[in-house]
């Protein structure tokens, strides 16, 4: 999944677009992404963006079944087989405790790159209904983080 990095003069210019524009923040940063995506979408092709050919594929991913298009997944040896974004290292339980912390959409997909308003609300559902997994997860973290600070 491709990442950016939006500089403050283009987060100021992105909400002055959205305020002018009448399109919320979310939709139009989905729009700017799909616009993304369909451009590097010819690079595919071509084989100098081809992937080196000793390297392997992934490790098999079970995809969340009632996750749309499969979004949330646990793959081995990745973040510790916790549940993340498919195909990147975004974790549900990350995505969930910055909800916690009382922070908006918004704020999220500013926060974490390569996230789409799709994938957020694909993980908050995921959270939502596997709420025993995701405390786990992030009680798990909050320990691992004092056990560093120790």
């Amino acid at each position: 999944m491709p990442t950016f990095t939006i500089s403050e003069s283009s987060s100021r210019k992105l909400n002055e677009l959205s305020r002018t524009s009448g399109i919320g923040l979310d939709a139009l940063i989905e729009q700017m992404v799909e616009m993304y995506r369909q451009r590097s979408a010819g690079l595919h092709g071509d084989p100098r963006f081809a992937p080196p050919a000793n390297v392997g594929s992934l490790p098999h991913a079970e995809p969340w079944a009632t996750a749309p298009a499969g979004r949330i997944t646990h793959t081995p040896g990745v973040c510790g087989g916790r549940a993340c974004i498919h195909g990147t290292r975004i974790t549900v339980w990350g995505l969930a405790a910055y909800k916690r912390q009382g922070a908006s959409d918004a704020e999220i997909l500013r926060a974490v790159q390569g996230l789409t308003p799709t994938d957020l609300q694909a993980a908050l559902e995921y959270a939502a209904a596997h709420p025993d997994e995701i405390d786990r997860d992030i009680r798990e973290n909050e320990e691992g983080e004092a056990g560093l600070a120790g």
